[in-house]
């Protein structure tokens, strides 16, 4: 085997998550995905989609998927140059739940259409912020 054809097997090795990985990651969205669920309806009746409150929540939002980006990294030893391919898996496994439970068990998010509304707005918003952390934090080459 020639040294180039074994360098571009490496790299291609190590540029993969692996089939436990990809199911682990799917796992643990969807786990963050119900624990933001029950969080928001939780948060709802007490304002948290109005004004301030609603701004709070948001930038709350950055340094907590942060953190939960690190730990997952470290927890699942994820490669850094991965950190934006396994924050959009989980991150997947989130967005395909909050369609479903939103189109299906809207009253999972609370009684009112407003607070359903708030908290799928609160979700999509995690959303993005875990897809941009994932590629900041992502190793560059």
């Amino acid at each position: 085997m020639t040294a180039l054809t074994e360098t571009a097997l490496t790299a291609r090795r190590s540029s993969e998550l692996g089939l436990v990985r990809i199911v682990a990651l799917l796992a643990l969205g969807a786990a963050l995905w119900f624990a933001a669920a029950l969080t928001l309806r939780m948060l709802g009746p007490h304002g948290v989609y109005d004004g301030l409150a609603q701004a709070a929540l948001y930038a709350g939002v950055i340094p907590v998927t942060a953190i939960v980006i690190w730990v997952m990294r470290r927890i699942l030893a994820v490669p850094r140059a991965l950190t934006f391919r396994a924050a959009a898996i989980a991150t997947m496994a989130a967005l395909f739940l909050d369609a479903l439970a939103f189109g299906f068990v809207p009253q999972l998010y609370g009684a009112e259409p407003n607070l359903q509304i708030g908290a799928a707005a609160a979700v999509f918003w995690g959303a993005g912020v875990a897809i941009a952390l994932g590629w900041l934090m992502n190793e560059r080459a």
